[in-house]
């Protein structure tokens, strides 16, 4: 019995090294959510800058469509002018046609009169050659000047001939720039269906095909345009031909301008008096729409006072009976005086009605003559303003014709100048975008690659982090296991033990109840964990796949910044590390010179157990051999727990890399360990000592083993951070290919 209380007070104070073990531990543990914190506020700066670049390109692809836009809009605008254009020189061609037209028939009633003066004078001068020599002087100079006519009107002839011809030559050139322009709308249109191909591919060899397009393009339109300077010189000419016709018809303008003014004159006095009777209407109208109102409430009136009235007199007749039948004749002088008011507000009123009605008809009558009046000056209104039109539109037609010529060219040599301009800076601003075209792609092929070896990672983890998550299950087994033989083992005792070994026996039922409680208690608070996890996982990893996939498509990143980034961020995780790592081995030394201390002092105060052999290792493997086939589970047990507890591991290990997953089952292991022994060991008291001991000794080398094991995967995981981040900086020089 001494001894049994011996071992159960070095049970209470190996206990308390433990808590001090587990404190560390949780302090341990703190550090590393503290590193994962870090890096989980290092990856949010990442997204967030990404998701500003994505931004900036949003609205860089906005501009470049407004661009678009801008550039259909210029097209149809040079489409209309080019109709206009043709329209108007079409126009000119039939005034053209129809000026020769006259001219040739004013040409031939000349030849038609100078044939017939020949001969009238060929008469003349057989009759009077005897008689009149004096007049033949006379019919000469007549017939000279006739000569002269004839030829002025010949050299004219020739001249409206040679003017035919130009303008013919002119209508050719002017049908061929009309093609030109017409396959140079064709060729913007074909640009920019193949730049909205190129975008939506997003290849570059698109838009070298494109520019050896506008480059041929150029040459193309180059020739054009020279052609078409020739075309504007020859325009040229002929315009200098027109300024001497144009002389001509400035008289003639002056004429004109003088009876536009008249007929303006006495236009601008129409519209006044138009303005006035308009005027008058609108007020007339107004008049009669107030009388069509008043009238509507007066008749509403009388349809109320009629009512009243029927009422008064089935009021009368009821007053009458009741008066008859009562002495009472106050009520009916009252009633009385009441009705005759009534009847004199409605005769009133009936007045008022019949006065209204006289003034609505009065207002008719001034308003059809009113309107007949305006109908007439509406007439003549037409009248002068189609006078107006007609003289309007002969005198606009001569100014037309020059200004549309000069129009035309001045309009031909922007448009011209403009179109090179614009071919120059879509062949510049195409350039330009094939160049950052190919950046973007080499670095959305490095965040891809980089991407796909962190899920490498990711999907390594996962795996260790599943078969920790299975061992863990087995453990979780074999504690029921043991929980059952603990509770046969209370059982025996309490059948075998006297009194004090009852109350001993309840002090461990006690401990070993609380301890299974502070168990279901951290299981369900880890089962509620797990399930927010879950929810907040499931959410982070679409989001994440978004990301993944917006970034692929959108994302530009600047390589120089990332490198100097990544650079400055590997060198803080090695030194972190590096601190992290004197500090766990600082603590671990701390912890095997305290429980080498405290086996020494054991040994001293239990000297009859120095020669058990409680810390050889083959006795250690064979405990553990021997536990391991004790504690395996049937496939039913493990089958039924093992989908709650790999939640729950797979959970932590995302959110806690960096952390051995065995760890979480240390309480578990040190608690229940204590709980391992068979029925028959109990039976003596210093077996139950030496059992304890043997078990806290193995539980002390598996903390060890575990916290070595969680130094290698720190370790191993910065590794990995610096190896990948040193292969983002290789693969910075050379894109990466496309999975």
């Amino acid at each position: 019995m001494e001894q049994l209380i011996r071992g159960l007070e070095k049970n209470g104070q190996i206990s308390l090294s433990d808590s001090s073990c587990e404190a560390e531990l949780q302090e341990l543990m703190k550090q590393i959510d503290i590193m994962v914190n870090r890096k989980k506020v290092d990856w949010e700066r990442q997204s967030q800058v990404l998701e500003t670049r994505l931004e900036v390109r949003e609205q860089e692809l906005t501009n470049a469509r407004t661009c678009l836009d801008q550039k259909h809009r210029e097209v149809g605008m040079l489409r209309q002018q080019l109709e206009g254009f043709e329209r108007s020189h079409r126009a000119m061609v039939q005034k053209y046609e129809e000026q020769l037209n006259n001219f040739k028939s004013e040409l031939y009633k000349l030849r038609n009169s100078y044939e017939k003066l020949e001969k009238h004078q060929m008469k003349q001068r057989r009759e009077s050659y005897s008689a009149q020599n004096g007049e033949s002087e006379e019919t000469r100079l007549e017939l000279n000047r006739l000569n002269r006519k004839l030829e002025e009107f010949r050299v004219k002839s020739r001249e409206w001939d040679k003017q035919r011809f130009i303008y013919q030559s002119q209508m050719a050139s002017l049908e061929g720039q009309r093609k030109a322009l017409s396959e140079k709308c064709e060729c913007i249109q074909q640009i920019q269906g193949h730049k909205d191909q190129w975008i939506s591919r997003n290849a570059t060899d698109l838009g070298e095909s494109e520019i050896r397009n506008l480059k041929c393009r150029m040459k193309s339109a180059e020739e054009t345009i020279r052609s078409d300077e020739a075309t504007i010189e020859e325009l040229k000419t002929t315009i200098e031909n027109m300024t001497t016709n144009k002389k001509l018809y400035q008289e003639e303008k002056q004429h004109l301008l003088e009876e536009i003014k008249c007929y303006q004159r006495r236009c601008q006095n129409l519209e006044s008096e138009l303005s006035e009777l308009k005027i008058e209407l609108q007020s007339r109208d107004d008049l009669l729409q107030v009388g069509d109102m008043e009238q509507k409430q007066l008749r509403k009136e009388l349809a109320s006072v009629k009512g009243v009235i029927t009422q008064t007199t089935n009021m009368n007749r009821t007053l009458e009976t009741c008066s008859q039948k009562l002495a009472t004749s106050s009520l009916v002088n009252n009633l009385k005086t009441e009705l005759e008011h009534t009847l004199k507000q409605l005769q009133g009123k009936i007045k008022n009605e019949t006065m209204l009605q006289s003034e609505v008809t009065r207002l008719k009558a001034g308003l059809d003559s009113s309107h007949k009046y305006s109908m007439q000056k509406n007439d003549e209104l037409s009248k002068n303003e189609e006078e107006l039109r007609r003289l309007q539109h002969e005198h606009t037609q001569g100014d037309r014709e020059i200004n549309r010529l000069r129009d035309s060219l001045y309009q031909m040599e922007q448009s011209q100048s403009s179109e090179i301009e614009g071919f120059r800076t879509e062949v510049s601003n195409l350039t330009a975008e094939l160049h950052q075209r190919d950046i973007t792609i080499a670095t959305v092929r490095e965040k891809a690659a980089h991407l796909e070896r962190q899920l490498k990672i990711e999907l390594e983890k996962e795996e260790q982090i599943f078969s920790e998550s299975q061992v863990a299950m087995i453990q979780l087994q074999s504690l029921k296991v043991e929980n059952k033989q603990m509770k046969e083992m209370v059982k025996m005792f309490e059948v075998k033990r006297p009194m004090r070994a009852d109350e001993q026996v309840k002090e461990l039922q006690n401990t070993y109840a609380a301890s299974i409680s502070k168990l279901e208690y951290e299981n369900k608070r880890l089962q509620k964990d797990i399930g927010k996890l879950q929810a907040v996982l499931e959410m982070s990893s679409k989001a994440s796949q978004e990301k993944y996939e917006a970034a692929l498509r959108h994302t530009q990143q600047a390589v120089a910044e990332m490198k100097e980034r990544e650079d400055g961020r590997v060198k803080k995780l090695r030194q972190e590390n590096q601190q992290q790592m004197s500090a766990m081995k600082g603590k671990l030394k701390e912890t095997i010179q305290h429980y080498e201390e405290k086996i020494k002092v054991f040994q001293k105060d239990n000297p009859n157990h120095n020669n058990l052999e409680i810390f050889s290792p083959r006795f250690i493997e064979q405990e553990n051999v021997e536990s391991s086939l004790k504690r395996r589970p049937t496939s039913t047990e493990w089958s039924s727990d093992c989908g709650c507890f790999f939640h729950s591991t797979d959970l932590l290990s995302e959110q806690f890399p960096d952390v051995n997953m065995s760890g979480i089952s240390l309480t578990s292991t040190h608690r229940d360990s204590f709980m391992s022994m068979p029925p028959t060991e109990m039976s003596d008291t210093t077996s139950v000592a030496e059992r304890f001991l043997h078990e806290e000794e193995k539980r002390a080398r598996e903390l060890e083993k575990m916290l070595n094991s969680h130094i290698d995967e720190l370790q191993h995981s910065s590794k990995c951070t610096v190896e990948t981040y040193t292969e983002a900086k290789q693969g910075g020089h050379s894109a990466p290919s496309w999975r």
